[in-house]
């Protein structure tokens, strides 16, 4: 099977995904009976992708833009399994599925060497998909329709929560169907609707979403006291190749060569491998000297241990993310001094979110 589904003209597409392992845990799934009526996950996900079929605005689309919102539809609601919890009194709620469910889909369409910007923006539309419902409930819409788009087309995102409102039995359909009006009309009045947010400058665009600055037309004053890169990627993705033959001649930061000083394994615990790193980081960032940060930072959270200990120093950050395709990155792994056990990378797809530009002053996609 290849990213291209078969079966997007005619709204069949969900048929040719319903035999691959991570549709089966859909099966049975529960939901809650008040506004789920019409039965489990794998019910509800069916529908979903029939009633899309159905829009006069989907059959308007392109064969992409179809292939990316039927990919969407058919994922959108696949870590409901994994984030399905029964509450007392019989309710039954399914917490951050969205966002765990973008974590989920990023290997699969990986491994079917779906394009990288393609991958993303099916990422992003199953991240935000119930965003949709309560974008105007938020105490700043704009920020959140703005930060939306930069992940996906509004557009393509208002059309999939319009399909999922569609695609379930509940007494607040025509409610939910307004809502879906409200955020279109949300994302066109801040010119947004169908491109990224505009920003003045990388900085501008990095401090608003920090709610450091207000106005995404005008320049923040800058103050910086360095620079740090920070690289991202999967092992074998290219990051000392980067460094060799693209990199500013900075000192670099790496934790594979902190690792092998310490003689700490890959595979053990990492606490003082990253303890040695942030100190001499702190060295240079106090001495103002740049710097390039080099180690895998494919999850979020230990992104941001770094991106905080930068700019509380008032260092300007680049994020630099490295990808290869699967078969390229295996190929790499094997060949290398000290070959990553699959395992392991497993384990870190798991935890894989490509970096936002809501993470850094710039970030770089390669």
């Amino acid at each position: 099977m290849t990213w291209k589904l078969e079966g997007i003209n005619d709204g069949t597409f969900f048929e040719y995904l319903s035999k691959e392992s991570w549709v089966d845990p859909m099966r049975g799934c529960p939901q809650d009976p008040i506004y789920h009526a019409e039965g489990d996950v794998y019910t509800h996900v069916s529908l979903v992708c029939r009633r899309l079929s159905e829009l006069n605005e989907y059959r308007a689309l392109d064969q992409q833009e179809k292939q990316i919102i039927a990919w969407a539809a058919a994922l959108h609601d696949m870590a409901k399994p994994a984030c399905t919890i029964h509450e007392p009194g019989g309710r039954i709620t399914s917490p951050a599925h969205a966002a765990r469910g973008a974590v989920m889909a990023r290997p699969i369409l990986w491994a079917l060497d779906c394009p990288f910007a393609i991958r993303e923006e099916i990422c992003g539309l199953v991240n935000f998909h119930m965003k949709v419902f309560w974008a105007l409930e938020r105490d700043d819409p704009a920020r959140l329709v703005r930060e939306i788009s930069l992940r996906c087309r509004p557009r393509l995102l208002a059309l999939l929560a319009q399909a999922d409102a569609l695609g379930r039995e509940c007494p607040d359909t025509d409610d939910l169907l307004q809502k879906v009006e409200l955020f279109r009309m949300l994302a066109q009045e801040h010119d947004c609707y169908d491109q990224p947010a505009e920003f003045c400058t990388t900085v501008a665009r990095y401090q608003y979403f920090q709610e450091r600055w207000h106005d995404p037309h005008t320049p923040p004053y800058e103050d910086f006291r360095g620079q740090v890169i920070l690289l991202s990627g999967l092992p074998g993705s290219g990051k000392d190749t980067w460094i060799q033959r693209d990199g500013p001649p900075w000192p670099v930061i790496s934790l594979d060569q902190i690792r092998r000083s310490l003689k700490i394994a890959p595979t053990a615990p990492q606490g003082k491998v990253a303890d040695a790193a942030r100190e001499k980081a702190r060295e240079y960032l106090r001495a103002g000297q740049n710097f390039i940060w080099n180690a895998t930072n494919v999850s979020p959270l230990i992104r941001r241990k770094c991106l905080s200990l930068f700019t509380d120093y008032k260092a300007r950050v680049r994020i630099v993310y490295l990808e290869q395709p699967l078969a390229i990155l295996q190929e790499r792994n094997r060949n290398r001094d000290a070959e990553v056990p699959w395992k392991a990378i497993e384990k870190m797809t798991r935890k894989w979110e490509v970096p936002t530009h809501l993470e850094a002053h710039e970030v770089e996609f390669l």
